[in-house]
């Protein structure tokens, strides 16, 4: 068995639109899909700019607690030009490591809490080029 790629990465919320208008309006991700798929089970699925794993804003019985995600990655283009929006949008970044050798990070968290970190690359690096030892 090989895994081709990750998919879907659930985020677990306690209001949808809430979080969508975080995900959406704050980090300029789009909706992907929006549908109701059963009685109470509303399928939020946003996606980067760029192709990649999607995130389904996940408000259901079953998915783990609000707040729970921690040590999700999200590249960006431009860290220090994110943590300059997120304070405009009157977000603190919770941490920025700015010049480590695996470039720019910004931390971040949702409105439940989940944590969430803004990644731009050192110059020539990409996620392919780090070799965890």
């Amino acid at each position: 068995m090989d895994i081709t790629r990750i998919a879907i990465v659930h985020i677990p919320v306690a209001d949808q639109e809430r979080s969508l208008a975080f995900y959406r309006d704050v980090l300029g991700m789009q909706v992907a899909t929006d549908q109701l798929v059963m009685p109470g089970m509303r399928w939020l699925q946003m996606r980067p700019r760029v192709p990649g794993a999607n995130l389904v804003l996940a408000d259901w019985e079953g998915i783990a607690a609000p707040g729970s995600v921690q040590g999700l990655i999200m590249q960006v283009d431009d860290a220090r030009a994110a943590a300059d929006h997120l304070r405009a949008q009157g977000i603190t970044p919770a941490r920025e490591d700015l010049g480590t050798p695996f470039g720019d990070f910004v931390e971040v968290a949702d409105p439940d809490g989940n944590r969430l970190a803004l990644w731009q690359p050192a110059p020539g690096m990409d996620i392919a080029s780090i070799d965890p030892g």
